[in-house]
């Protein structure tokens, strides 16, 4: 990691932290912090109606037939 000018590291606020993949608390909460940024996500994305939307996806859409091709389904909107 380059050395951070106190300049940069007062713009920038503070310096990255290092990453040690042999430390478990370290990686646990890096992993508990990616699953609580998915749902973030998923919320900011959908609202409270993520599981409606899911549903949604898997719907035909308005004039959308599917037929099988090769043990395929395969729409005629795509």
């Amino acid at each position: 990691m380059t050395a951070v000018s106190q300049k940069q590291q007062k713009f920038f606020g503070k310096v990255q932290e290092r990453i040690d993949y042999a430390d478990r608390k370290q990686m646990k909460r890096f992993a508990d912090e990616k699953d609580r940024h998915t749902d973030q996500d998923r919320k900011m994305k959908f609202g409270k109606f993520y599981d409606k939307a899911k549903e949604a996806k898997d719907r035909l859409r308005p004039g959308e037939v599917k037929k099988l091709v090769n043990g395929k389904w395969v729409s005629n909107k795509d």
